[in-house]
């Protein structure tokens, strides 16, 4: 459930990644090295993480712009990058689209009792999203 071809897409594809990813090993890789800048300037452009999200959730302003200058993201910035868009590309299978999906985890959960786009800065809460993914496109009340 890695997704690779839908995070690859959403980081800018080849032309920006430099690279083919075909993998998860080719995912992780990359990741470890850091995700180009492009890739994440490129999330921005695209809307799929606004400046307040990608501020709190993966990196700071203020140390986005020194990275800007380093023209990559740290291996922690580029994992957390990652995770936000394999969760969404999950959530985007699991609603049908990426609206619903973007929708689903900008808005309150009773499950939760808050937004699931909120869980998604640490593992645990990653993978308490990612069960009520799973429990719903199984038709399992959640």
């Amino acid at each position: 459930m890695l997704y690779i071809e839908k995070i690859a897409t959403s980081l800018g594809g080849k032309s920006l990644l430099k690279c083919s990813i075909t993998s998860g090993n080719d995912l992780v890789n990359l990741v470890q090295h850091g995700l180009p800048i492009d890739s994440a300037v490129h999330v921005l452009k695209k809307g799929v993480l606004t400046k307040s999200e990608f501020y709190r959730f993966i990196s700071p302003s203020r140390t986005f712009e020194r990275r800007k200058k380093e023209k990559k993201l740290s291996a922690d910035e580029s994992d957390k990058l990652t995770r936000f868009l394999r969760i969404r590309a999950f959530a985007s299978e699991v609603f049908g689209d990426e609206h619903e999906a973007d929708l689903w985890l900008r808005e309150p959960n009773l499950v939760f009792q808050r937004k699931p786009i909120d869980l998604l800065d640490t593992d645990s809460g990653s993978q308490l999203v990612e069960n009520i993914l799973g429990r719903i496109a199984h038709g399992i009340p959640s």
